[in-house]
C-alpha cells in the first residue's frame, strides 16, 4: 500500500477528560521531610516540580514516597513507594546514586530545569453548582 501525505495525522482522543501534553520543567524543588497538602504525614524523599505548560499559569506536580525499611533497624533497604521519585530522576536524564542519607544530591534540581515530559492530566470530579469539570488530576 502507497501512503499518502495528504491527511494530517489526528489528535488522538484518549476519552472524556483525559488530556496528554508535553510540559518542561521550570523548576523543581526538594521537600523531602516536608508534608505535601494531600498527605499527613511527611514523605521521606519528594520533588515538587513546577511547569510550564503554555498558560497563563505554571502548575505544580508533586512526585514523593517514602523508602521502604528494616522492621526493626529502620535501615532504608529499598525505594519502596517513593519508587516513582527514582523513575522521575531516571527518566529526566539522572543516574547517579543519592547523596548519603538517601537525599537528592546537590545541582540535581538545577539540572531538572528545562527537561520536557509527557503530562497525561484528567478530569477527576464536577463542580455541583455548575455542572462542568473544575478540578484535574495529573499522572
Amino acid at each position: 500500500m502507497t501512503l499518502s501525505c495528504n491527511n494530517p495525522w489526528k489528535r488522538r482522543s484518549y476519552g472524556p477528560g483525559v488530556y496528554i501534553s508535553e510540559v518542561s520543567i521550570v523548576s523543581a524543588e526538594d521537600i523531602s521531610g516536608t508534608t505535601p497538602p494531600f498527605l499527613q504525614e511527611p514523605v521521606d524523599i519528594g520533588l515538587d516540580l513546577t511547569l510550564e505548560v503554555g498558560r497563563s499559569f505554571n502548575p505544580h506536580l508533586v512526585i514523593a514516597g517514602n523508602f521502604k525499611r528494616d522492621e526493626i533497624t529502620g535501615e532504608v533497604v529499598g525505594w519502596g513507594s517513593a519508587f516513582p521519585v527514582q523513575e522521575a530522576l531516571l527518566r529526566l536524564g539522572y543516574t547517579g546514586s543519592l547523596a548519603p542519607g538517601n537525599t537528592i544530591p546537590e545541582g540535581v534540581l538545577e539540572a531538572l530545569a528545562g527537561k520536557s515530559f509527557m503530562r497525561l492530566s484528567y478530569v477527576s470530579g464536577l463542580k455541583d453548582d455548575v455542572g462542568h469539570a473544575t478540578r484535574t488530576g495529573t499522572s
